[in-house]
């Protein structure tokens, strides 16, 4: 997904049963060699740097981010990634998740925040 409509668009076919088991096992075969690997692997295949900056977990905060932890997206890469990997927990996909969006306005197309040197 490259941008903001194509994420709503997506959301909104979720609705749809089919849709969403569709997108858990897309996600799940995406793998990884652990859990924080899988997460970052599948939100980098799912969504573009400048996507991923437009979020953050909770949408709290001062740069007027938007939720992605009560999305049905989310919840897909949760499902999938606990089917993928038996060890993860909705804690350490949460944790995983909320990092890489975290960073991603510091890689490539994230339209980001320059790092301020000290």
């Amino acid at each position: 997904m490259e941008t903001l409509e194509d994420f709503d668009r997506e959301e909104e076919c979720l609705h749809d049963v089919e849709a969403y088991n569709a997108l858990v096992l897309q996600i799940s075969k995406v793998g990884g060699k652990t859990t924080m690997d899988c997460v970052h692997k599948a939100l980098d295949r799912l969504f573009s740097n400048a996507v991923m900056a437009s979020f953050n977990m909770k949408g709290r905060g001062q740069k007027g981010k938007r939720p992605f932890g009560n999305t049905k997206i989310y919840r897909a890469l949760q499902d999938a990634v606990m089917k993928f990997d038996q060890t993860a927990t909705e804690d350490s996909i949460r944790t995983f998740t909320s990092e890489h969006l975290k960073h991603a306005p510091q890689r490539s197309g994230g339209g980001g925040f320059t790092p301020h040197s000290h």
